[in-house]
């Protein structure tokens, strides 16, 4: 189980997971604080973590997965000019800013901030090859 929580994940919910939430929710809406109650509660947060090893279990590590360089790039040159943050990129890639380092493929060893200030000079040396300004 522990392995569900090694990095952060994505998915959606089938429509028995979406049953089991609700369930869920009204029995723990009961709110009555007993032994009993918490022996039970613990029992459906076990079934739901369960459910979740059974349907994410063998999917693929997302330390493992490609980036959508595409989408980061485009990104990059639309918010050239601006600011930009690690927060922001792994935004992008619904990924925390702690995980997105580890998951980044923009150059591997490499911070992410080093891949932004590298477009950004590519961009900039694009501009002065395509400038119809004299040389001086």
């Amino acid at each position: 189980m522990v392995a569900l929580f090694d990095a952060p994940r994505f998915f959606g919910l089938d429509n028995a997971l979406r049953h089991y939430l609700a369930f869920m929710e009204s029995e723990l809406a009961q709110g009555v604080d007993t032994s009993a109650n918490s022996f039970q509660q613990d029992r459906l947060a076990a079934t739901l973590l369960g459910s979740l090893k059974a349907r994410l279990g063998s999917a693929i590590n997302p330390n493992q997965r490609r980036l959508d360089l595409t989408r980061i790039n485009r990104f990059i040159r639309q918010h050239l000019a601006e600011e930009l943050r690690v927060a922001d990129l792994a935004r992008l890639v619904c990924l925390s800013e702690a995980h997105f380092p580890t998951a980044s493929v923009l150059k591997p060893g490499s911070p992410p901030w080093q891949y932004v200030k590298r477009q950004r000079l590519n961009a900039a040396r694009q501009l002065i090859l395509q400038s119809r300004l004299p040389p001086y």
